[in-house]
């Protein structure tokens, strides 16, 4: 697990969880939008804010927003929440296609 230190001097520790999931998800568009901005680098600047902001608000205990869980993060810890993000969105796609093999499908009805 990373670890970061932000501004107030407090210590997180980078966890993957539904949370995250569920602020990423806050992206205009959506988890698919925000992939697909990310592969075109377009909004860059939003999403790294996106990132930052998701990180920070999940893992740490006292209620945050947008603009107070950016301003914790020090520049230098930019690039440990992108890997983060980065490894974790791959993980959970790939985790997502090995799923999808097992679903079943419709059983057609003998007559």
């Amino acid at each position: 697990m990373e670890i970061i230190t932000l501004r107030n001097g407090q210590n997180i520790e980078l966890v993957w969880s539904f949370l995250m999931m569920q602020y990423l998800e806050d992206y205009e568009g959506g988890l698919k939008k925000l992939q697909k901005d990310m592969r075109t680098r377009q909004n860059l600047l939003k999403i790294q804010s996106l990132f930052i902001y998701a990180t920070v608000r999940a893992n740490y205990d006292e209620k945050l927003g947008f603009q107070e869980a950016v301003r914790l993060v020090d520049v230098k810890d930019i690039e440990k929440i992108n890997k983060f993000v980065r490894e974790n969105l791959e993980a959970q796609n790939d985790f997502k296609k090995k799923d999808q093999k097992f679903i079943p499908g419709k059983k057609k009805k003998k007559r």
